[in-house]
């Protein structure tokens, strides 16, 4: 087993030899080389999903006292080989030119004397995408956003480690479980799950009703590993994290909490269906992983029963983490993890990209298509030839009748002619829309709650009186609250405003929330969002009467749509 845990390496320092007094030339050339190396590197980016596996994880290092090895997992033809330890070579040097690059950038160079959550400050940003892909640096923080999507996302699994414990306190602890569990109406199976794996079996605890934490605390004292499912419902710090994370990757972002008594499994081998980002924030714990058993379960769209020992071969990745790491790795990576048997574990998985493929935009798209061509295209409407039956299908597979070509020829020009009516348009509606719907309200700040309709408006004196305080004047200022809150759409009969602020903390509890429109309110709907994140005047909304741009404002501000300055 190879546990990787040597941070300075990330951090691009310095190696021995180059504290020396070398001189400019041949800093240059180590630069050129460095380069070059680089550019080698890219061209074999190009290679199939499954080489990208075998490549490994290159960014893996392992640093003993004696030297500093670069842990890689060696190419073989369509197959994943063990972990072999390599000498490091001129690649470092890449990698800390592509480290130095991104320094001086926002939301790049974190303090690792403080926890990143402490270090996000979403209200420093007038743009919710960008607080969102700063939030999503700091957690895979030395990789660049740009680079991680390049080399690594659904490509190959990805060890991140710190030697900072604390870096990822603050989301979620063992005692905020405790919290939880005392506070609120915790259901078994619903929002938690007690679960073990030993020799091969897995057991779920098949409890109902409320889960009690001394109940809970029991079954822990046992063995049994304790999953929170939905804790962004329960935990504002959580919600936080996963509403700003789903602004950048404009997929519904979830989590879950797993914490695993000292040396036990709570899981038998599987893989899933979204990408994972494992965050250890108590304890330690080994995973290993390994590679799809076959091209079809190579980014797989549903996760998989649990799997038998025997049926997932040799590791890929067998590593350790410890508190402040992080480890990526993609749909359809099987894997398992233990807890060590000194220490128990607490990490948080998060996950997001489930269903969010060009497969699933397709399957939006293809009957919107077919339903066009269908109702423009005259040919789509004619019958089939009324003696098809005798040389088409099962039977005639191998037969040479000339009028089986026909059929085909004519097939082909037909499904040809579908993609003209592709529409484009209409699919990434819907894929937004669905994205609204399972999408978590806006996590609020306190400064942007004194500029709603939930602190900001007429208020109830002590001595009975009401406030006067007019909601929205033409002088306001305005703007979407979140660029990721709201879809505007038309169907071709009507317009309307899809947007997630009436949804509540739990999956999909509330049907979508959309208002239908006129089609001139629709279009100071548009002006609003092609204007964010700057704020724009009411009176400056292309209506052409004044009462018509504060009744409207007004209507988005009681959804809690915009946001006032």
């Amino acid at each position: 087993m190879a546990t990787m845990s040597a941070f300075q390496v990330y951090k691009g320092e310095e190696k021995e030899e180059e504290d020396s007094n070398e001189s400019i030339v041949s800093k240059k050339k180590r630069k050129k080389r460095a380069k070059d190396s680089s550019d080698n590197s890219n061209k074999r980016k190009k290679r199939k999903i499954l080489k990208s596996f075998d490549a490994g994880n290159k960014n893996s290092r392992n640093v003993t006292k004696g030297s500093k090895k670069l842990m890689k997992i060696k190419h073989k033809t369509n197959s994943f080989s063990s972990i072999e330890e390599e000498e490091e070579s001129e690649e470092q040097a890449d990698d800390t030119e592509s480290l130095s690059s991104d320094e001086g950038k926002e939301g790049c160079v974190p303090n690792f004397d403080v926890p990143f959550k402490n270090q996000f400050k979403p209200d420093q940003y007038e743009d919710s995408r960008a607080a969102g892909k700063a939030l999503f640096q700091l957690l895979i923080y030395p990789f660049s956003c740009d680079k991680f999507y390049k080399n690594d996302w659904e490509q190959k699994p990805v060890m991140i480690p710190r030697n900072v414990p604390h870096y990822n306190d603050g989301w979620f602890s063992s005692r905020d479980l405790d919290r939880i569990l005392r506070e609120n109406h915790i259901e078994h199976l619903v929002n938690i799950r007690i679960t073990s794996y030993a020799d091969g079996e897995k057991e779920v605890e098949q409890s109902s009703g409320r889960a009690h934490a001394p109940m809970v605390w029991d079954r822990f004292s046992d063995g049994y590993s304790i999953q929170f499912l939905n804790p962004q419902t329960y935990s504002r710090p959580m919600w936080l994290l996963t509403s700003f994370l789903q602004e950048h990757f404009s997929s519904f972002v979830g989590a879950n909490i797993y914490l695993t008594p000292a040396g036990t499994q709570g899981f038998a081998p599987h893989y899933d269906d979204i990408e994972a980002f494992v965050v250890q924030v108590e304890g330690k714990k080994r995973w290993r992983l390994y590679k799809p058993r076959n091209r079809y379960e190579i980014l797989p769209r549903t996760s998989s029963n649990d799997l038998d020992e025997e049926e997932i071969g040799k590791p890929i990745l067998d590593i350790i983490l410890n508190p402040g790491d992080l480890l990526y790795f993609p749909r359809g990576v099987i894997h398992q993890a233990v807890a060590l048997p000194d220490t128990h574990s607490l990490h948080i998985t998060l996950s997001t990209a489930q269903k969010h493929t060009w497969g699933d935009f397709f399957e939006r798209m293809l009957p919107l298509a077919l339903k066009s061509a269908i109702e423009e295209d005259e040919d789509f409407r004619h019958s089939l030839p009324w003696d098809y039956s005798d040389y088409v299908g099962f039977v005639h597979g191998n037969s040479k009748d000339k009028r089986i070509c026909q059929f085909f020829d004519k097939t082909h020009d037909l499904f040809s002619r579908i993609v003209q009516y592709a529409p484009l348009l209409s699919a990434a509606d819907e894929m937004a829309v669905d994205f609204l719907h399972s999408s978590l309200p806006p996590c609020l700040s306190e400064n942007e709650k004194k500029c709603m309709i939930y602190n900001r408006g007429p208020s109830l004196e002590e001595d009975g009186k009401v406030t006067h305080q007019t909601m929205i004047t033409l002088d306001t200022m305005i703007k979407i609250v979140r660029q990721k809150s709201v879809r505007l759409t038309n169907d071709g009969s009507e317009y309307s405003l899809y947007f997630n602020t009436g949804n509540t903390r739990i999956y999909k509890e509330k049907d979508p929330q959309v208002i239908v429109l006129e089609e001139e309110d629709a279009m100071a709907i548009q002006f609003l969002i092609k204007s964010y994140p700057k704020f724009v005047y009411v009176r400056d909304l292309p209506l052409d009467l004044d009462l018509k741009k504060t009744s409207l404002c007004l209507t988005l501000y009681e959804q809690g749509i915009i946001i006032c300055c």
